[in-house]
């Protein structure tokens, strides 16, 4: 970026002693625009367009897209206070700016050729010669004029200008009742096979002989599609085929046109590529009417001499020099008639320079500009023929003027009229487009009766043929003719039973011995996320299954077997793949096979606490989720119909993939046909390890309220449907992903469910999205959001939540302005590999974590053992060995009761004695835990003890019970009962020394017991 502040200032008589110094702001696309500004600014000076008092200057900014151009304008209005501004040229930013001068009052000329939405006057005027708006009326005033009602639309879906040119001539087509075919196309560069299954050709030629082309700003992007044509058999010789042009980009020009660099001075001819032209042949061109002026001669020869930026053969960018020459003139001639009226503050008043800009004509170097008084240039159009010749341009046939006329509000406007067509060519485009008494392919006429007749003959023809086989064959011919049925289990989609191998072990050892690279995840969070649906190896694939009852064979139709082909097909690192289908088996099952991804939904991840995720882990998952979508919305499938955190999965690379893709609603039509039934008590999960969700309706959470309204038809049944009808469901069921989207991002971003701080039922939500009130109900945002979620993502994430589908943002856009946002460095592996430390290090804590908690509760029950059992006898236990009874020739035993216990349990209630037997009790663990003894057990009031088992003391084991007696009585002197703090504690001891054997005895809660005459 770079900023350039040229002032031109010549000999002037002083008005208040000063100058007027007029800046002027100028956002550029292409690298000559500076260089062009400042020639028009020498030449309109020279030419004394300028009034000796003002000197104008420019302060210069590059870029567009992207979200560029709206900060530039932000930027030259507040930082540098330019006085009007040139540009934006790119149709992305002109809608924003659009808003933001208006409420600033700043005038700006641009050249962009977008759709204007608004048939009104704003700050914005439009100079450009061709815009969408007028190209889509000079088209219906062509229709008018060669008395055409129908006609076939291709356009360009991969391109948010040309979806909004298309819908905009459909709607002004309706308007006119002028019939239409509409198919879409997901880029230029669409090939045979997708063209063939998006366009139905026969539809084509029986409907009409007149079609346009809307594939881009070009006519090079015309070219494939014209290909495809061509070979279908539409061809320039018996169609009328309109290329509207645009062309906004200056490097783009005839696309037969080729340039030659000399080797030897380097010096460049232009010569014609006759196989790309001839696809061309024969075609009409609707652009503006190129009829220069002297300013045209005047200004082209300075860029000539002045610049080597500009050849004659590169028409285009000449063109782009011409209207950004008109666009400075434009304001400058504003600018002089408004410091004409008001002297000093006229030249700054935005307000009536707006004023001047209505209406204003004059000579221009893109022709006479004339401006109407919505700030609009007013149309010139021609019809231009392209034909097989080897001149370099094309041929003039026809004017698109306007005519000019004063409406009852007393308002000066125009219609465009076309003239100049002569009446050969008319006749030409008459006899192309007109349609027989029969219709096109005769589908008006009845020939049902030589079908009738034709047909009987053709089936005796085959009867005859098929006896003569038969009787060569034998007895085995039937069988022979019908095997070709056996080709639908070649279908690429149909696994045969005998190839899915079943892994029965489901622990995750199991899983990476048939494939260690799919599943490196750690074992733990593979247990995590619940590997307990089943699962199979298919051509060393491991694969998700999910199992359905089968009621009757399955046999696909045409359609059923394109829509399946059409989810096959769906290949992109962000979708999880259909493997295929297992059907017709042995044992009526239907196994539908999905790609196994290890690391369970997002939905589980994002809720999993102990996962950490920072900035780069959500932005990483963000970007999968639109690229993913991105995708299926280019594709023939045209959209995701049921998108949430539970229909995305994560692979083991951390790379997020979305499920559910079409199948659930062919599983859905084979249920209602009583094709299939689900198993009951099955353990597989719904699709792609998805969870069993305890309440279904919160998947209603995540869905648009329009389609909460009124639900789309099931693809199934889509695909049976119009071409029109399928583009109108399609475009309002991804408008409906938006809004599913919205609510991803906010799960994603802040890792808690939407509405989770709504204290209702799930199906009260769902009803009061459904029926709106004034007050929308949507997710809550936090009170505090944290620095990592960008301004601009809360926005784009407000933007998808909104109620009027128009309003939401388109994907390409959410891409383009989240790829502006979050600027990735590095490649994809860089990104995997950061995002996988991260998790490493994740992993790494919570072992050293779970290691801890494994080592203080290995402690505890060390300690509980040690309690119950002796150290040696519990070591031995813990590791596995068998403890052999041992006898003691030399021991002493000690045991102890109190007297009237069964007084005291009278007197007392069962927790009381519980109570009063643990705390006496303690009192004699304590004591015996200070000698050489070993508590052995109790039992009731009874209370037993040994010394000498099992470390043996020789005769230290009678002085050591005789000890711990007296010590007993001792304590039990001193004890009160809590409950019977009178009463008088009185115990018996017998002791007793002798040999004993010892050993545990059982195996569940085992003891330590005692035998013998002791």
């Amino acid at each position: 970026m770079y900023s350039v502040l040229i002032f031109l200032t010549f000999c002037f008589h002083f008005i208040n002693g000063q100058t007027v110094n007029i800046k002027i702001g100028a956002i550029c696309t292409d690298a000559a625009d500076p260089q062009v500004l400042q020639l028009a600014l020498y030449d309109i000076l020279q030419n004394n367009f300028i009034i000796p008092q003002i000197a104008f200057g420019f302060e210069f900014r590059n870029g567009c897209k992207d979200g560029t151009g709206l900060d530039y304008v932000s930027e030259l209005h507040y930082s540098h206070n330019v006085s009007a501004l040139i540009g934006p040229n790119c149709s992305e930013d002109i809608d924003c700016v659009s808003k933001l001068v208006t409420i600033w009052n700043l005038p700006v000329i641009t050249y962009a050729a977008s759709v204007k939405s608004e048939k009104r006057a704003s700050p914005v005027s439009r100079i450009a010669p061709t815009t969408a708006n007028t190209l889509c009326d000079s088209i219906i005033t062509i229709m008018k004029e060669l008395n055409l009602d129908k006609l076939v639309l291709f356009y360009n879906t991969g391109d948010s200008n040309v979806v909004s040119q298309a819908l905009y001539l459909i709607k002004v087509l309706n308007g006119e009742n002028i019939q239409s075919r509409n198919f879409e196309l997901q880029s230029t560069n669409v090939t045979w096979f997708e063209f063939n299954g998006m366009v139905n050709i026969e539809e084509v030629q029986k409907f009409t002989r007149v079609i346009i082309l809307l594939m881009g700003d070009s006519l090079d992007e015309n070219l494939i599609v014209l290909q495809h044509l061509r070979r279908a058999g539409i061809t320039a010789s018996d169609y009328v085929i309109f290329l509207p042009w645009i062309n906004e980009d200056p490097e783009k020009s005839y696309p037969w046109l080729e340039n030659t660099i000399s080797p030897i001075n380097r010096s460049a001819t232009v010569t014609v590529n006759d196989n790309t032209k001839k696809d061309f042949i024969g075609t009409y061109v609707i652009d503006s009417d190129n009829n220069g002026t002297t300013t045209t001669i005047q200004f082209s020869n300075l860029l000539l001499n002045k610049s080597q930026e500009f050849t004659r053969q590169n028409r285009n960018k000449l063109s782009r020099a011409f209207v950004l020459y008109d666009s400075l003139k434009l304001l400058i001639l504003a600018v002089n008639q408004s410091y004409t009226q008001m002297g000093h503050l006229g030249a700054f008043n935005s307000s009536l320079m707006l004023q001047q800009i209505s209406g204003i004509t004059f000579e221009g170097a893109s022709g006479v500009v004339e401006m109407d008084y919505n700030n609009e240039r007013i149309p010139f159009y021609s019809l231009y023929e392209i034909r097989d010749d080897s001149d370099f341009n094309i041929y003039q046939i026809a004017k698109i003027s306007p005519i000019k006329y004063i409406t009852e509000s007393n308002q000066t406007t125009y219609y465009l009229k076309m003239s100049g067509l002569d009446q050969s060519t008319k006749d030409k485009l008459k006899s192309k487009t007109a349609e027989p008494a029969c219709g096109f392919q005769g589908y008006k006429c009845d020939y049902s009766k030589w079908y009738v007749i034709s047909g009987t003959i053709t089936v005796i023809v085959i009867a005859i043929g098929i006896g003569y086989y038969l009787k060569k064959r034998g007895p085995n011919g039937f069988r022979r003719i019908f095997t070709s049925n056996k080709t639908v289990a070649q279908l690429s989609w149909h696994i045969p039973i005998e190839k899915v191998e079943m892994i029965k072990d489901e622990s995750p050892r199991a899983l990476s011995q048939k494939s260690e690279s799919e599943l490196s995840a750690a074992s733990g969070l593979i247990r995590h996320v619940g590997i307990t649906n089943e699962t199979a190896i298919v051509y060393n694939n491991i694969v998700k299954i999910r199992r359905f009852k089968q009621l009757k064979n399955i046999n696909f139709d045409q359609t059923e077997a394109q829509f399946l082909l059409s989810l096959k097909q769906l290949v992109h690192d962000n979708i999880n793949p259909i493997i295929g289908l297992c059907y017709n088996n042995p044992t009526n099952e239907l196994l539908v096979l999905s790609k196994f991804c290890s690391r369970g939904t997002l939905s589980e991840y994002l809720h999993n606490p102990e996962m950490r995720m920072d900035g780069k882990f959500k932005t990483a998952f963000l970007r999968d989720i639109i690229n993913g979508l991105d995708y299926l919305h280019n594709a023939p499938i045209g959209y995701h119909g049921n998108l949430t955190t539970s229909n995305c999965v994560i692979d083991a690379n951390f790379i997020v993939k979305l499920v559910s893709v079409g199948m659930e609603d062919l599983l859905e039509d084979w249920k209602d046909n009583n094709l299939i039934e689900d198993i009951e008590d099955t353990t597989t999960s719904k699709m792609d390890i998805r969870p069993i969700n305890e309440h279904p309706d919160e998947e209603l959470l995540f869905r648009a309220p329009e389609l909460l309204r009124k639900a789309p038809p099931i693809r199934p049944k889509l695909i049976r449907m119009s071409k029109n009808e399928q583009i109108r469901i399609k475009l309002m069921c991804r408008m409906a992903d938006i809004y599913s989207m919205g609510i991803l991002f906010f799960e994603v971003l802040f890792r808690q469910h939407p509405y989770a701080d709504v204290q209702t039922p799930v199906e009260v939500i769902v009803n009061k999205i459904r029926t709106p009130t004034r007050q929308l109900l949507r997710p809550t945002l936090p009170k505090v959001i944290e620095k990592e979620h960008h301004p601009a993502m809360i926005q784009l994430m407000q933007a998808c939540w909104s109620e009027d589908p128009i309003s939401r943002p388109p994907i390409k856009r959410v891409k383009k302005l989240f790829s502006t946002v979050y600027k990735v460095r590095g490649g994809l592996v860089d990104s995997i590999i950061q995002m996988m430390d991260q998790h490493a290090n994740s992993l790494e804590k919570q072992v050293r974590e779970r290691t801890r908690l494994l080592e203080e509760a290995q402690l505890r029950a060390d300690r509980l053992l040690a309690q119950m059992i002796p150290k040696d006898v519990a070591r031995d236990l813990k590791l596995g060995r068998p403890v052999i009874p041992r006898g003691f020739d030399c021991t002493s035993v000690l045991f102890t009761d109190i007297v009237s216990f069964t007084t005291i349990c009278s007197k007392s209630s069962p927790m009381e004695i519980v109570n009063f037997l643990n705390d006496l009790f303690t009192g004699y663990d304590a004591i015996i835990s200070q000698t050489d003894a070993y508590k052995v057990e109790t039992i009731g009031d009874a209370y037993l003890v040994v010394s000498g088992v099992p470390n043996e003391n020789g005769t230290e084991n009678v002085k050591v019970i005789a000890t711990i007696a007296l010590q007993m009585r001792q304590y039990l002197s001193q004890y009160k009962l809590p409950h019977i703090p009178d009463f008088k504690m009185e115990a018996r001891w017998g002791l007793h020394s002798g040999p004993v054997a010892a050993g545990v005895v059982g195996l569940i809660a085992p003891r330590y017991c005692l035998f013998g005459d002791t």
